[in-house]
């Protein structure tokens, strides 16, 4: 018998048990030391100024100002802060010598020409803070692609029924603007079921589903969430964690959020098939909010958010941000 074994064997179980869990800890400060290493250096943050990462923020601001060309009750001037951020990130990119043949940079420039064009046709003048912000770009933004950006039109009379799987997931889009029927819950709780088909690490199915119809509590975390102003609040939400303590290892520190994901998404195919209108929204908090969502749905401390999901009945027509997807190319890797 090694000296290791002859130790361990020597000690109470309950020390023994104690010296595993320090490890674990140990290991886990590790491991999230390495991944706060990446995250910091890699992710569009601030002292970030590569190509991906500019290209990131284009994006960021872009849908910032796409949402915005989406409501139904459209407010001439918006943005002023998302295109001062554009105007930013295109001149430190100007800066860097990239190329401007670039997915996030012709979406950038491509939503400016539809902000333009939508002033335009509701005869509105562009805010003064366009001209003097993007001055220098205007060039580039009158000869930029429109169909590269801006907003699409939702027309309920237009899906079909009895769909495949290809086509569900293909008419998919984030609706934020719903009908005024109340949502039928059982709809959300056959959805929320079907949804249990996603796979997940050993079967452990660690997601949850919360269902909030009552009004008080949706706004309240709405309000929290706050990622829907200028919308009306949705008549339903749903909002998804997983639960940490069906994981039984700290390299599983990550797989909540990949089986919440995956739940996710089976979800929101559900509510696509069930003829629902869905938009999911994100839960990356700072610690007042995050907590504050605690309080408010009276989440057990085992259980980490993933996502909200907006939901209502579909209306007959409203606009959504067309969100133009990359080539597959950019996207997929084959390794043969």
């Amino acid at each position: 018998m090694g000296i290791k074994a002859t130790i361990k064997k020597k000690l109470p179980d309950s020390f023994v048990q104690i010296i595993k869990h320090m490890k674990r800890g140990h290991e886990l400060k590790y491991y999230y030391k390495e991944q706060y290493r990446r995250f910091l250096s890699q992710a569009a943050l601030p002292s970030n100024e590569g190509e991906r990462q500019l290209e990131a923020l284009l994006q960021y601001h872009a849908h910032e100002i796409e949402k915005g060309l989406s409501h139904n009750d459209f407010r001439p001037g918006f943005g002023r802060r998302a295109i001062s951020c554009l105007a930013d990130c295109l001149r430190r990119w100007n800066a860097h010598g990239y190329t401007w043949n670039n997915f996030g940079v012709c979406e950038a420039l491509s939503v400016l020409k539809q902000y333009k064009k939508k002033h335009a046709d509701l005869d509105e003048p562009l805010p003064d803070f366009f001209h003097e912000m993007l001055g220098i770009f205007e060039d580039r933004i009158d000869s930029a692609d429109l169909d590269e950006s801006g907003v699409a039109l939702f027309e309920n009379h237009r899906i079909a029924p009895n769909r495949t799987y290809s086509q569900v997931l293909n008419d998919r889009v984030s609706l934020r603007n719903y009908s005024d029927k109340p949502v039928d819950e059982q709809l959300l709780l056959e959805a929320g079921h079907l949804a249990m088909r996603a796979p997940s690490v050993c079967n452990r199915q660690s997601a949850r589903l919360y269902v909030i119809t009552n009004k008080d509590i949706l706004e309240k975390a709405m309000d929290i969430q706050a990622g829907m102003y200028g919308y009306n609040k949705p008549p339903a939400l749903l909002v998804v964690t997983a639960r940490i303590s069906s994981f039984v290892d700290v390299t599983e520190r990550n797989e909540p959020y990949v089986d919440g994901g995956l739940y996710s998404m089976a979800l929101l195919g559900a509510l696509e098939e069930a003829g629902l209108a869905a938009c999911p929204l994100n839960t990356m908090f700072e610690d007042r909010r995050e907590q504050g969502i605690r309080h408010v749905l009276d989440l057990p401390d085992d259980e980490v958010l993933i996502m909200f999901i907006a939901v209502g009945n579909r209306p007959e027509k409203t606009l959504h941000p067309k969100s133009l997807r990359r080539p597959p190319e950019d996207i997929i890797t084959c390794i043969k």
